[in-house]
């Protein structure tokens, strides 16, 4: 059975911002289950358990956390072939769960209620927060950079409006 109407709270943040920082939490770890009877064709992996991070924006005048709710599906570090080619990136490598908060974040707008829409000022928060991200875990400047510009284009903005159908967000099936 398909969670066809699951409803999420609003993981975008309310007030203006310029810059944004990602912190993982040292108590969090994401679980993932890869190839967990693929529910659809692009469908990798599934968030086992709920995964929190916290973000600051605008040298701490703000902070918020986004939780990814267990259950939901994740395609990975999934960014353009030109891009893995020059970055090296490996789908499940070193910035992983910055990813995972990614794809969530292209997605969460659809489960927020029926008036919601797609807004570009989220998805520029989901992309400025895939680039703090990767930058928190590790991944070099230049390689960020690269995997920041594959994401934030014509291409990601329509990825981010598209419909995804519910049975290739959320899996049904049993859990880790």
């Amino acid at each position: 059975m398909v969670r066809n109407r699951k409803i999420v709270p609003n993981p975008y943040p309310s007030v203006k911002w310029k810059e944004v920082e990602f912190q993982y939490l040292e108590d969090q770890n994401l679980l993932l289950q890869r190839n967990a009877s693929r529910v659809s064709h692009r469908a990798l992996a599934v968030v086992c358990k709920n995964y929190e991070i916290h973000y600051t924006l605008d040298n701490g005048k703000y902070e918020g956390s986004i939780i990814v709710p267990a259950t939901f599906i994740t395609d990975g570090i999934s960014i353009p072939k030109w891009a893995t080619k020059l970055t090296g990136i490996k789908r499940w490598g070193k910035g992983i769960e910055a990813a995972v908060v990614h794809d969530y974040l292209y997605v969460a707008w659809q489960y927020m209620g029926k008036k919601r829409g797609p807004k570009r000022k989220d998805k520029k928060f989901a992309d400025e927060l895939f680039r703090a991200g990767l930058l928190a875990a590790g991944v070099s400047k230049n390689k960020t950079c690269l995997m920041y510009l594959a994401s934030d284009s014509d291409t990601g903005w329509a990825i981010y409006k598209g419909k995804n159908h519910p049975e290739d967000t959320w899996y049904n099936g049993p859990l880790c």
